[in-house]
C-alpha cells in the first residue's frame, strides 16, 4: 500500500487504521518546505506528523533520516492522525 501511495497514479487519501492517515504532498518549487532538511522542518514536533517515504522523480526514498533535505518536486508521503494533516495542510496547503 505504501509503494501505491508513492506512485504518482494514487490520488486518495488512504485510511490505514482508525486515528491513522496517509497523505501525499508534493512540494512545490516556492514551498517553504523546499531545501529545508526534515529535521529543520520538525513537523513531528509542530503538527503530529511524519514524512514516511519520499517519491523524487520516481525514485522511493525510504530510508530516511533527519538530514534528508526536501526539494521542490519531492512527493512527500505523510503519517499521522487526522489532525495533524489538518494542521499541517493549514500552514503548508494541500500541496500539487
Amino acid at each position: 500500500m505504501l509503494l501505491n501511495m508513492i506512485t504518482p497514479e494514487s490520488e486518495d487519501l488512504t485510511i490505514l487504521y482508525e486515528g491513522l492517515e496517509l497523505r501525499r504532498y508534493e512540494v512545490r518549487r516556492r514551498s517553504h518546505m523546499a531545501r529545508r532538511t526534515l529535521r529543520e522542518l520538525a513537523l513531528i514536533e509542530r503538527f503530529g506528523c511524519a514524512v514516511v517515504a519520499i517519491n523524487r522523480a520516481g525514485d522511493a526514498l525510504l530510508s530516511l533520516s533527519g538530514e534528508t533535505e526536501v526539494l521542490p518536486g519531492d512527493v512527500l508521503i505523510l503519517l499521522g492522525p487526522p489532525g495533524s494533516m489538518d494542521r499541517f495542510s493549514r500552514v503548508f496547503g494541500d500541496g500539487g
